[in-house]
């Protein structure tokens, strides 16, 4: 794809070689750096009586410097060397600037952010940090006080210290002997010279060769059991959209559907079961006010029509007027009653 796109395969290759560790290039300072720093504290942890774990700090950095600018040149290998494996994507590819042009942006930063901008800053952050520490009273007297239990630290650490090589013959390569803070931070630098620095060549030089026929030799690697193992581990992502699925959406899958069940056997039933107990009091009050209540008012009522209209049939007797009077008041009595006693 170079002599299609070159613009890109430049500065994808710029990016490649400063993701590598390339020196002169920003990830050579940024990465060996950090890198060196942590050899150097394992060192001095270790020769003062630390865990020897702390060396991991340091061995897994270095493993992935050599994975890194393996797998960044087998990418560039495999998109702009060799032939081309989809033809008509081939003869359909350009350079158009919304692709190339962040690129050359990162490549220009990538040059010019190593030893002009990251070294620069690392001097600055230095001087200031110095600074700060012949300044502050409070801060020397930290550094310079052994911590209970642990490896000292400060001058008067690297005093001791360079007392101490110097007596027993040892310096910052010496073997034996608590390190001085210098000394570590030597040995850190010498580590990464000896074991980091060769990570680019030796990676880059690994995909160039492996991938430059495509799939040709990667294909036979492939087929033994340890690597094919790893092979589909990688090429599964890891797993990660396994455990994904797993992890996240079957659980939350599960919380839904015990969340719906919770809902209709619980929530629902429980709502639909009130609603019922309102209806069916609601009817049987209802029909006590129908069939009770109504009943005895409209009866008494009945009942004094019927009284008025037998009276009206008989003649001007007072004697019977007043017994059929008391009957009435008595039943509308017993009636009133009866209905505030139900």
């Amino acid at each position: 794809m170079w002599r299609k796109i070159p613009v890109t395969a430049v500065t994808f290759g710029i990016a490649v070689l400063a993701i590598a560790g390339t020196p002169l290039f920003s990830g050579y300072y940024s990465k060996d750096t950090i890198i060196a720093d942590a050899g150097g504290f394992a060192a001095l942890a270790t020769s003062h009586g630390g865990s020897k774990a702390y060396w991991l700090l340091w061995i897994m950095p270095t493993i992935i410097a050599y994975v890194t600018a393996f797998y960044m040149t087998r990418c560039f290998t495999l998109t702009f060397l060799g032939k081309p494996r989809n033809q008509h994507l081939h003869d359909h590819a350009h350079d158009t600037p919304i692709l190339f042009l962040p690129l050359c942006v990162l490549a220009f930063l990538s040059v010019i952010g190593g030893y002009i901008g990251i070294q620069t800053m690392l001097r600055n952050s230095m001087r200031e940090t110095q600074i700060a520490a012949n300044n502050d009273q409070v801060f020397r007297t930290a550094w310079q006080a052994p911590l209970p239990g642990e490896f000292r630290s400060g001058p008067e650490a690297d005093g001791a210290a360079e007392t101490e090589s110097k007596a027993s013959g040892t310096g910052a390569a010496g073997a034996s002997g608590p390190l001085s803070l210098h000394e570590a931070h030597e040995k850190g630098h010498h580590l990464v010279q000896r074991w980091v620095m060769p990570a680019f060549v030796v990676g880059i030089a690994l995909g160039v060769v492996m991938y430059l026929p495509g799939y040709k030799y990667a294909d036979r690697f492939v087929r033994i059991k340890p690597l094919a193992w790893v092979h589909t581990w990688l090429y599964r992502r890891m797993y990660f959209d396994e455990m994904y699925q797993w992890v996240f959406v079957n659980v939350t899958l599960a919380l839904s559907e015990a969340s719906d069940m919770f809902d209709r056997n619980v929530v629902d039933r429980l709502v639909n079961w009130t609603a019922l107990g309102v209806r069916r009091t609601s009817d049987a009050a209802g029909m006590h006010d129908r069939y009770v209540i109504d009943g005895a008012v409209n009866g008494v009522a009945t009942v004094a029509q019927d009284l008025g209209a037998a009276v009206r049939n008989h003649s001007g007797r007072v004697r019977m007027y007043v017994t059929v009077l008391m009957i009435a008041v008595a039943l509308g009595l017993a009636a009133a009653i009866f209905a505030v006693l139900s």
